[in-house]
């Protein structure tokens, strides 16, 4: 999976959250660069991460956010203390036939 970081604030958290689902057996990559969230959407694709969670200011007062699945669906509401039980109970994606 991939965190996105929306703003300059939410890095430290991110690092946080990243930390605490790498305990959790999850592989997990950020974008320690901070840049703009399109390019940090392109770099999940780049490193095949199964979900993204986009992580601001609004995600840390709620404790909530979003996986978007990457390879397409619906987003998948979620709670910060609850994103390795949801990534791992999530169905995984259709493999493409080739």
């Amino acid at each position: 999976m991939f965190i996105a970081v929306a703003d300059e604030g939410s890095a430290d958290e991110a690092f946080k959250l990243a930390s605490q689902l790498r305990r959790e057996g999850l592989r997990v990559e950020f974008d320690t660069r901070s840049g703009s969230l399109k390019s940090q959407m392109k770099r999940a694709d780049k490193t095949r991460a199964r979900f993204a969670l986009v992580l601001g200011q609004a995600e840390r007062e709620s404790g909530k956010g979003q996986l978007k699945p990457m390879a397409g669906g619906e987003p998948i509401p979620v709670a910060l203390t609850e994103v390795a039980q949801t990534v791992r109970a999530a169905p995984q994606a259709p493999t493409p036939q080739g």
